[in-house]
């Protein structure tokens, strides 16, 4: 794997890159099965460590600093150093995987414990009446189908004649955070703001998470406090099991 990949998948996976930097990576993804090989394999790493404790991944890592080592000492003296520089490169470059995912493994853990109170959206009936809902129906077929590229397009293009419409603010925030564009969610749970909408509870609630994701804990309160005062079912209650936790 090319660290020069390393790099820009890492981008990609995180939900790091611009629409422009995305929309282009996705083409070359079609055609570059170099490219498209490393991304799996990278996946595959980052995988097994989330699966791995703490102290398993500092044994991995002192293993792979003990065969660096190691190499420094050519083992086939006569051979000429290309085979010696292929060993160091492979080895560097899984120096690198290995303290990305180390990080990602620490960083993640404040995500495991945000998943533990995350309330799965399962997305609206497909109906199929008028044209608005038919419009709405494919964003949710979309949506239930894994395509937030699309479902996004989709709510982008209905948002540009109804910007206020809570239904699509919510959704579209629903979305963002599943293409890890937190700042946009945010933004469109924050445009809910009508106490009576069926989507303002949500809105705050998952807005309080994005909040506590981003570590501004004083904001994360402010929001869980809110949801907590509402009766709205389990975000309320998995508000005040946060509440107990934050403060």
């Amino acid at each position: 794997m090319e660290l020069k990949h390393i790099e820009e998948i890492e981008r990609f996976f995180e939900g790091l890159m611009s629409e422009e930097e995305r929309t282009a990576f996705e083409a070359r993804l079609l055609l570059d099965n170099e490219l498209q090989e490393d991304l799996e394999l990278y996946k595959k790493v980052v995988e097994s460590m989330h699966s791995l404790s703490g102290n398993d991944l500092r044994k991995k890592m002192n293993i792979l600093d003990l065969e660096m080592g190691a190499a420094n000492k050519p083992r086939y003296p006569n051979r000429s150093n290309r085979g010696y520089k292929s060993y160091l490169a492979i080895a560097a470059t899984l120096v690198f995987i290995l303290l990305s995912s180390y990080f990602l493994f620490f960083h993640s853990s404040i995500d495991s414990r945000i998943a533990q109170y995350e309330i799965p959206e399962p997305g609206l009936p497909v109906l199929m009446g008028e044209s608005n809902q038919r419009n709405l129906d494919e964003v949710m077929n979309a949506y239930k189908l894994g395509k937030f590229e699309l479902a996004q397009s989709l709510l982008s293009t209905m948002l540009r004649s109804d910007s206020d419409n809570d239904t699509l603010n919510y959704f579209s925030g629903c979305v963002y955070v599943r293409l890890h564009d937190y700042q946009k969610a945010s933004n469109c749970f924050e445009k809910v703001k009508d106490p009576n909408s069926v989507y303002f509870a949500k809105s705050q609630f998952e807005s309080g998470l994005l909040y506590w994701r981003e570590n501004d804990i004083a904001k994360a309160i402010a929001k869980f406090q809110m949801v907590s005062q509402l009766n709205a079912g389990n975000y309320s209650t998995n508000s005040i099991e946060i509440l107990k936790f934050l403060r």
